[in-house]
């Protein structure tokens, strides 16, 4: 996590992220993400078969999740996904969040834009 993002203009030290994420230093309103995208204790993410669609589910709370995800107007983000728990991270695309589809669905809809950043 820590080379990720230090490669996209981070300056964290080795074990310095804590978290699922981290806002691009250089990007407003971007987050480099680091989503686990399998059914884990707080999440229940996943991502479809093509890679095009993410769906990021709070197990506590989707609904107030997603409303202040909406909220917070960070809609993209650079996604470095851990696959299933014995994998690395890799990356997977840019995303951005279909706010019409998150509502329709109730939690977040991240469509990738790109394949590279």
């Amino acid at each position: 996590m820590v080379e990720a993002a230090n490669a996209l203009g981070c300056k964290y030290q080795p074990k310095g992220i804590r978290k699922g994420g981290v806002m691009h230093p250089n990007i407003p309103e971007t987050m480099i993400w680091f989503p686990k995208l399998f059914k884990n204790a707080n999440w229940d993410n996943s991502i479809s078969k093509d890679e095009k669609t993410i769906v990021e589910k709070s197990v506590d709370n989707p609904e107030g999740h997603k409303n202040m995800t909406i909220n917070s107007s960070v809609y993209t983000r650079f996604v470095f996904a851990k696959m299933d728990s014995n994998g690395q991270y890799i990356f997977v695309g840019k995303y951005e969040l279909n706010i019409n589809e998150s509502n329709k669905r109730k939690t977040l809809v991240w469509k990738q834009v790109a394949t590279t950043v």
